[in-house]
């Protein structure tokens, strides 16, 4: 029984990595003022499956703020997503963009997003390989009509545990950004 608790305890610590975190808020901005925006697909030149995956999860805690998201498989059909990153804020997107209702879009990049394997072999106190997963995000709130960045957030974060996999790191840094979106409007209650 002891051994089983220690094990999981150990387990648990390998799932605990470091994180580290910075954000900008415009000072006295009013977020409440953005009654939709878009996520465009993060950029990420090494994988980019993974930027549209980041996209939609940073879209779903936007969402979760009460915030009406356009998500970046939306805009495929009004704008060319890869052309904003080389491109910028081109009067030809913004006006697309306005046409919509989009005030603001949010935008990112991914700067790391692998693991590799310890290739420590397996012990009694460490079963299965462990992986160590490294992912790095960035981002960004740009406001359609001023170009100007209201919000932006930056986070990485490096875990050690078997089975780790990039996508379950994305997914606790998307949650950390999603607490710096200041003045987010909040869910109507549900009445029980």
């Amino acid at each position: 029984m002891k051994t089983a608790k220690i094990l999981l305890l150990l387990s648990a610590v390998a799932f605990v990595g470091c994180a580290v975190e910075s954000s900008y808020a415009r000072p006295e901005h009013k977020f409440l003022l953005y009654r939709k925006i878009a996520v465009i697909s993060f950029s990420n030149p090494k994988d980019a499956p993974a930027g549209q995956e980041a996209a939609d999860i940073v879209a779903l805690e936007f969402a979760d703020k009460a915030f009406t998201v356009v998500g970046s498989s939306q805009l495929m059909a009004l704008i060319e997503q890869s052309e904003f990153y080389t491109a910028g804020m081109t009067p030809e997107i913004k006006a697309k963009l306005k046409q919509s209702g989009i005030e603001a879009v949010v935008l990112g990049k991914i700067s790391e997003y692998s693991c590799s394997n310890t290739d420590l072999p397996p012990t009694a106190l460490n079963i299965g390989r462990k992986n160590v997963c490294n992912v790095s995000l960035t981002a960004q709130m740009v406001d359609i009509n001023t170009g100007e960045i209201v919000w932006g957030a930056t986070a990485s974060d490096t875990q050690e545990g078997a089975g780790l996999t990039p996508k379950r790191v994305l997914l606790g840094l998307a949650k950390k950004m999603s607490l710096s979106i200041p003045d987010a409007p909040k869910k109507p209650s549900v009445k029980k």
